[in-house]
């Protein structure tokens, strides 16, 4: 049944479909999860509890202190504590181009 124009979503894709959030707090949440997968990947130390955060726990953690600073994060060489990266994620909403 279309409404509007508008096809029905078959409930096996609907189920895929995030209608809880803001686009911005997942496209974030994907952004900072990403970097910590490929820094894992890379043999930097990154707690398994930072990948495994979902989404509705992440803007349950996001949503308390919407500030871009607190996606930042620094993490060291696994064979080489001396080397550190820092992680800083920027926002399109709050970058001044």
């Amino acid at each position: 049944m279309e409404v509007d124009d508008v096809p029905e979503v078959p409930d096996c894709i609907a189920s895929m479909i995030d209608r809880s959030g803001s686009v911005e707090s997942k496209r974030l949440f994907l952004a900072r999860r990403t970097a910590l997968e490929m820094l894992r990947d890379r043999g930097y130390s990154v707690p398994e509890a930072d990948i495994a955060r979902t989404l509705p726990e992440f803007r349950t953690w996001w949503d308390e202190k919407p500030e871009i600073e607190r996606l930042a994060f620094t993490t060291t060489l696994v064979s080489d504590p001396s080397k550190k990266v820092m992680v800083m994620i920027s926002s399109l909403l709050t970058s001044v181009l």
